[in-house]
């Protein structure tokens, strides 16, 4: 079994049933479900979940926002929301620092798990390490990228830009993004550029050809590939 401990809060119990049936699938530890902010907060309390989720739409005076609030604010516990609206809709009103995602419903096994390994990538750097994939956040969902696919990784800000077999942007900065790669396949050539080994033919002494493009080389991005090369 997964170490992962969740907290299912839904009052809806076809969903939180569903959510329960695909934890234990995924095997992950389920601490079971509550339904309402009080009891939510008791069980939070006490029994110490690393991650919750969370419908966003609780019936009752306090909203499932209510509750991240609330652990924002005191153990910072991580949050995927679950909402039946756009996810569009709702994010320009939930800007919390423990919200790492969400699940609009109808949902599948897959995006759960994608989710869930989005929201907790520490506890799953291992796991990701030995893998040669991992999912990122795009418009139409969670995308499973290989990173034999990947050609290099470009700052752009708070944001990086992925460039495979297309271009993926997703909302991590390039340090956040070389963590998430986490391969020694990759090499960080400069403040703004990591490239996969695989994709080099030509190397100066400021600059590196890849395949199909020309990418600037730092002073010590140069050392750094000239030793992974033994040159």
């Amino acid at each position: 079994m997964r170490s992962k401990k969740i907290l299912i809060i839904e009052d809806d119990d076809e969903i939180s049933l569903y959510l329960q049936f695909l934890l234990n699938k995924l095997k992950y530890q389920s601490l079971g479900i509550t339904k309402n902010y009080y009891d939510s907060i008791e069980k939070i309390e006490s029994c110490h979940p690393e991650l919750l989720l969370i419908d966003i739409k609780l019936k009752g005076e306090k909203t499932g926002v209510d509750i991240a609030k609330y652990v924002a604010d005191t153990t910072g516990i991580p949050v995927i929301f679950i909402t039946s609206v756009a996810i569009t809709d709702v994010l320009s009103e939930i800007k919390l620092p423990n919200v790492k995602g969400f699940l609009s419903k109808p949902f599948k096994d897959d995006d759960l798990l994608a989710a869930i390994e989005l929201a907790t990538p520490a506890s799953n750097q291992q796991s990701l390490a030995s893998n040669q994939s991992f999912f990122i956040r795009q418009k139409s969902g969670f995308i499973r990228l290989d990173k034999k696919e990947i050609r290099y990784m470009e700052a752009d800000g708070s944001y990086t830009n992925i460039h495979a077999d297309r271009k993926y942007v997703i909302r991590k900065n390039l340090k956040e993004s070389e963590e998430l790669v986490n391969s020694n396949d990759f090499i960080r050539i400069h403040r703004s550029y990591i490239i996969n080994e695989c994709q080099v033919v030509n190397i100066r002494t400021n600059e590196v050809d890849l395949n199909d493009i020309t990418l600037p080389l730092s002073k010590s991005g140069y050392e750094l590939i000239k030793s992974r090369f033994n040159l």
